[in-house]
C-alpha cells in the first residue's frame, strides 16, 4: 500500500516516543556507518599517495642511478685513459 493510499491521508497522527526512539537508533546506525566511510577514506587516500610518492622516488632513484653510472664510467675511462 502507497501512503496516499490509506485512510488518513494527509492528515497522519504518530506516537512521538516510539517514533523517536527508532530515530535516534536509525541516526546511531547512519553515524556509524559514515564513520566507516570515512575511515576507508582515509586509507584510500593513504594509498594513493603513498603510491604516488613510490612513482616519484622510482624516478628519483632511475635519475640518480644514471648519474652514479655515468660518473663511475667517467671516472673508470680517465683511469685507463691515465694508465
Amino acid at each position: 500500500m502507497w501512503i496516499h493510499e490509506h485512510q488518513n491521508w494527509p492528515n497522519f497522527t504518530w506516537n512521538a516516543e516510539a517514533l523517536a526512539s527508532k530515530l535516534a537508533d536509525i541516526r546511531h546506525r547512519q553515524g556509524h556507518l559514515l564513520g566507516r566511510m570515512e575511515g576507508g577514506k582515509k586509507f584510500t587516500m593513504k594509498l594513493q599517495v603513498l603510491s604516488a610518492l613510490k612513482r616519484k622516488w622510482k624516478h628519483f632513484l632511475r635519475g640518480w642511478r644514471a648519474k652514479i653510472i655515468l660518473t663511475l664510467s667517467l671516472e673508470q675511462a680517465l683511469l685507463t685513459c691515465n694508465s
